[in-house]
């Protein structure tokens, strides 16, 4: 049986272990591969749809994360960033920003995407 200490060491290790390359299964040559692109702008678009917010439009569209990077994991996700111009967008950003987290929280797409 493994002590506490042994399992964090262990865990730990898990997380710091770094890859040679992204990993393969999201990434092609340091690009992202096209079907997964496809699917994380259906993704994002979709959760803009959701959001029913007339005048909203997608600026970019940012993976982060593990998956993003040389620190990847079997357990790892896509951390989705949908950039937008909040100045395009009527009123105050303090509450759009509250919105969009409040949304977020209330439904976060998930998707298999490999």
């Amino acid at each position: 049986m493994l002590s506490i200490s042994e399992l964090n060491k262990s865990l730990n290790e898990e997380k710091m272990k770094f890859h040679d390359e992204f990993n393969p299964s999201i990434w092609e040559s340091n690009k992202s591969k096209h079907k997964i692109d496809m699917k994380l702008i259906e993704i994002a678009s979709n959760y803009v749809a959701y959001l029913d917010i007339e005048g909203f439009s997608i600026e970019d569209i940012i993976i982060t994360g593990s998956m993003a990077n040389y620190t990847y994991t079997d357990k790892s996700d896509i951390d989705l960033n949908i950039i937008c111009d909040y100045s395009e967008l009527p009123t105050n950003c303090l509450i759009w920003k509250i919105f969009f987290i409040t949304k977020k929280m209330i439904k976060t797409p998930t998707k298999n995407l490999f």
